[in-house]
């Protein structure tokens, strides 16, 4: 029997909720790992989050076949434990280092289909395929295990997309505008518009997000900034600098560039570009790299001419990563943007160090007028930001965190988290019948779309008796 709560007094082991990523959970994404950083919040905040996604690596799908299986699937009773409260059975947790979670999380994993790869904007993006997830999705969203579902990048042509239709509870719906995306945006909009009537709550990043919101699909939508996992760390270690040492760094700059994701040729046109303008004060240049990303996308080799001033390093968590930003005299964004542009934004604030920017909307939006920008296509601008005299303008300011209060961006998860669980408990309390468990969903008749069918099939009779 499945369980009805009411809504007015909250499920009694915390929200349990389905946190649905339409990519290849095993390649390094920053939607996976938002939704990463998001299920460990919501476990140490006392809810119950399952981590729904897919995977291209082969063992993992086979693992999960008899998990998900047309009858007596075997996750169905150890996610409901899991939801009751009891820890995470062994079987649900993710294989050791295939995605941005592991074992030691105890939070589940669920694999519901295999992978594909796809090429869009110059890259390769895996996202799982609707014909292959279908079915296993809706035994696993119809069987009453989550109170809500949390889809993110909704309109992509994959499970998100899937589960928006096939969710029968409240829909919570994140709009991260990445290349696949901006994809079904332009190319089959009309089939997105059509599934906004099915999300209870549609979140975006950004005020430029929610522009991009309106344009394409129109309604409502709500900007809740992405919280950052930079923690106090970088908080600690920068008001432990003192007032001395800002002018030391000047002396001797040292930029952050952080290399995760497939940003190959981003990393590569920033380096090219520096060692064909050494006509300036020296500088330092630190390339923290991503090790999960460095093996699934090699960095770029260092030009000659920067052989002395380029030092690589390896970060595996954010607290190492948070380690790096506090040594750094100023973090440099990716260098023609990317997926992972927002989540840099909102990490450099809450670190609260000098940020030299693309110029792109995104950035103006976030940043303001606490980043030095440039132009990509311009090689000029780019020299200038880099030189001391630029960037160590809006030092002070990001020390005393010029954008964490008043536009809401660079928050942690301790302070942006309770912000979006309160969004679940707005689409729990929007749905119509006081409950947040099962409720039916609309659907399109069967004699519409035989009726339509039969039109079709008639026309393809008649071309085809016309040209015999």
């Amino acid at each position: 029997m499945e369980r009805r709560t009411p809504v007015g007094t909250g499920p009694p082991a915390g929200l349990r909720v389905a946190l649905v990523t339409p990519f290849d959970w095993g390649i390094p994404c920053a939607v996976n790992q938002h939704v990463a950083d998001l299920a460990r919040y919501l476990v140490g905040a006392g809810h119950r989050p399952t981590v729904v996604g897919s995977s291209s690596y082969a063992p993992e799908v086979r693992r999960m076949r008899p998990l998900l299986r047309r009858r007596d699937p075997l996750a169905f009773p150890r996610l409901e434990a899991w939801g009751a409260g009891a820890p995470a059975a062994s079987e649900l947790m993710p294989a050791p280092g295939v995605g941005p979670l592991g074992p030691e999380d105890g939070i589940p994993v669920l694999t519901t289909g295999r992978a594909v790869p796809m090429r869009l904007n110059r890259a390769v993006v895996s996202v799982s395929l609707p014909v292959d997830v279908t079915s296993r999705l809706e035994r696993l969203l119809a069987a009453g295990l989550f109170d809500v579902v949390h889809v993110h990048e909704p309109a992509a042509p994959s499970l998100s997309f899937s589960a928006v239709a096939l969710a029968r509870n409240p829909v919570v719906a994140t709009f991260h505008f990445t290349a696949a995306g901006l994809f079904s945006y332009e190319r089959s909009w009309p089939f997105v518009q059509k599934s906004l009537d099915r999300i209870d709550r549609s979140l975006v990043p950004s005020n430029w997000a929610a522009g991009l919101f309106r344009e394409f699909l129109g309604g409502e939508c709500r900007v809740v900034a992405l919280p950052s996992a930079v923690g106090p760390e970088a908080h600690g270690c920068l008001s432990a600098k003192g007032s001395g040492e800002p002018d030391e760094v000047t002396a001797s700059p040292s930029f952050l560039y952080v290399y995760r994701g497939n940003e190959r040729r981003s990393l590569a046109l920033f380096l090219r570009l520096l060692a064909r303008r050494r006509d300036w004060e020296p500088i330092r240049i630190t390339v923290a790299v991503h090790r999960t990303s460095a093996q699934a996308w090699p960095p770029p080799a260092v030009p000659r001419r920067l052989a002395g001033s380029v030092t690589w390093v390896l970060y595996d968590t954010s607290a190492e990563l948070n380690a790096h930003m506090c040594g750094a005299s100023a973090l440099v964004l990716p260098f023609l943007g990317g997926d992972w542009l927002g989540m840099g934004l909102e990490e450099a604030l809450a670190a609260r160090v000098p940020v030299i920017a693309p110029d792109l909307p995104i950035c103006r939006d976030i940043l303001g007028e606490g980043a030095v920008y440039f132009s990509s296509d311009r090689e000029d601008t780019v020299i200038e930001a880099l030189k001391s005299g630029a960037w160590s303008k809006v030092a002070s300011r990001a020390e005393g965190g010029f954008s964490t209060s008043s536009r809401g961006n660079g928050l942690e998860w301790g302070v942006g988290g309770p912000g979006l669980v309160s969004q679940y408990l707005s689409a729990l309390l929007g749905r119509a019948g006081g409950f947040s468990a099962t409720a039916p969903r609309p659907r399109v008749a069967r004699s519409a779309r035989r009726g339509s069918k039969s039109y079709a099939v008639t026309r393809l009779a008649t071309k085809r008796r016309r040209t015999l």
